[in-house]
């Protein structure tokens, strides 16, 4: 029992199944789950999920699926009030150990045929970089951004494409 707990679950000799599971079959509006905390809130987390396995589930520790879905969000970060920090922080810590074909963030759209993989609009962006790219001293072998295509025949489109069709004054490429 942690001090100040309301609801305590204890699961330490189960082995398999599921701890906690709501269904909510019928649910049209609302939410299955709502965890609010107003504005005292300063140093602890809302939700904070933690394991010490080595060994995780290729699916995720955390997954969200929504295989039905057709329209919509599946996953939405609001912080239209943010003036420092970040809305998401993906860190490896102080590791070192990261193998070269792996990843921090894998945005994986292998059978797409259409559409846009990340799509980053900033269309009131006055000053200050839309994407930044920041390497360090100690890149040897590696490169800052590599684009590659395995198309042998592209006909209208372009492996690197500019568009600046409004620009009248200054710079389109700085080296």
């Amino acid at each position: 029992h942690v001090k100040g707990t309301l609801l305590s679950l204890h699961g330490e000799k189960q082995t398999d199944g599921t701890i906690l599971y709501i269904k909510a079959s019928e649910l049209k509006s609302g939410s299955a789950i709502t965890v609010e905390s107003l504005d005292k809130l300063t140093s602890g987390t809302l939700m904070d999920l933690s394991t010490t396995t080595v060994d995780g589930s290729t699916e995720g520790l955390v997954r969200l699926t929504a295989t039905a879905l057709t329209t919509g969000v599946g996953m939405k970060i609001n912080t239209n009030g943010l003036t420092s920090g970040k809305a998401l922080h993906i860190s490896s810590g102080d590791g070192t150990t990261l193998n070269s074909e792996e990843h921090l963030l894998h945005v994986q759209g292998n059978s797409q045929t259409n559409g846009n993989m990340v799509d980053i609009s900033a269309t009131a962006m006055a000053t200050g970089n839309i994407l930044k790219l920041t390497g360090g001293t100690g890149l040897t072998s590696g490169r800052l951004m590599h684009l590659e295509t395995l198309a042998t025949a592209i006909g209208t489109g372009a492996v690197f494409d500019i568009t600046a069709n409004n620009v009248t004054t200054g710079r389109i490429v700085r080296v």
